[in-house]
């Protein structure tokens, strides 16, 4: 590509020198043999990146493989929409979180209150011993292969396709991981916290908040315990829903 950048660049000081029709088309010719080499170079670059990501892939290096991918896709950017307040428009991105914080809690931090009168009514169910014991490696590996491929991811980053693409290498660390979340019955924060994305309705004005909805990316990791500990229950019998170190949470 550098020799055809410089003769580019040194077609036009040659016309200032001597102009004639021949340095003239020579303009031209330099022009056009910069563009032709721009284009393969780009589709050589093209075809090496797809040829190292479809290497990665192959090989099972899910980390060289979404490493291609991101830099296929190039960096994303991200837009918050101009709101109004009081019919001022807020273009400060800080005051505009604020405005979001102010809108959701009224439809995420309502809390649900049970009475007593309406739980003592309803029957008391045994207790299910089996229900204690912590997912094997195998359960954990059946979560993964069900989780949903094409997902938003949530803050860190990580897509479900990854886990499920490098669930050799990452099985027994993701056990050995929620294993003592299991035991402890304790659930780290990161894994039951959500990430709220505003999508606009494709209707009304933009810059009014009521017509954009939210929606909650959850973590890959706190999928997969939740999805375990889904499976383990609707596994029980009908008679039996309760395990014994849950049962103290409720």
């Amino acid at each position: 590509m550098q020799p055809a950048s410089e003769a580019k660049r040194q077609a036009p000081l040659t016309y200032k020198q001597n102009p004639c029709i021949s340095t003239h088309d020579a303009i031209r010719a330099a022009r056009s043999k910069a563009q032709q080499t721009a284009r393969h170079c780009a589709n050589d670059n093209w075809l090496n990146l797809c040829s190292r990501i479809q290497t990665a892939a192959e090989s099972g290096n899910a980390r060289g493989m979404y490493t291609g991918i991101k830099t296929a896709t190039g960096p994303t950017s991200i837009k918050t929409a101009l709101l109004k307040s009081k019919a001022l428009e807020i273009t400060d991105q800080g005051k505009q979180l604020e405005r979001w914080v102010e809108h959701y809690p009224e439809m995420y931090a309502t809390q649900n209150m049970v009475t007593d009168a309406v739980l003592d009514p309803l029957p008391s169910l045994p207790v299910m011993e089996e229900l204690d014991a912590p997912p094997s490696a195998v359960e954990l590996g059946k979560a993964i292969d069900c989780l949903s491929c094409e997902r938003a991811p949530w803050k860190d980053g990580i897509p479900s396709e990854l886990l499920k693409s490098g669930k050799p290498a990452l099985l027994q660390h993701l056990h050995k991981l929620l294993s003592p979340c299991w035991e402890k019955v304790h659930v780290p924060r990161d894994m039951q916290d959500a990430n709220i994305v505003t999508l606009y309705k494709n209707k009304g004005d933009r810059s009014d908040y009521n017509n954009y909805r939210g929606i909650s990316l959850l973590g890959i990791v706190g999928k997969i315990f939740a999805r375990v500990s889904c499976h383990a229950y609707r596994a029980s019998p009908p008679s039996h829903s309760v395990a014994p170190g849950w049962a103290d949470l409720q």
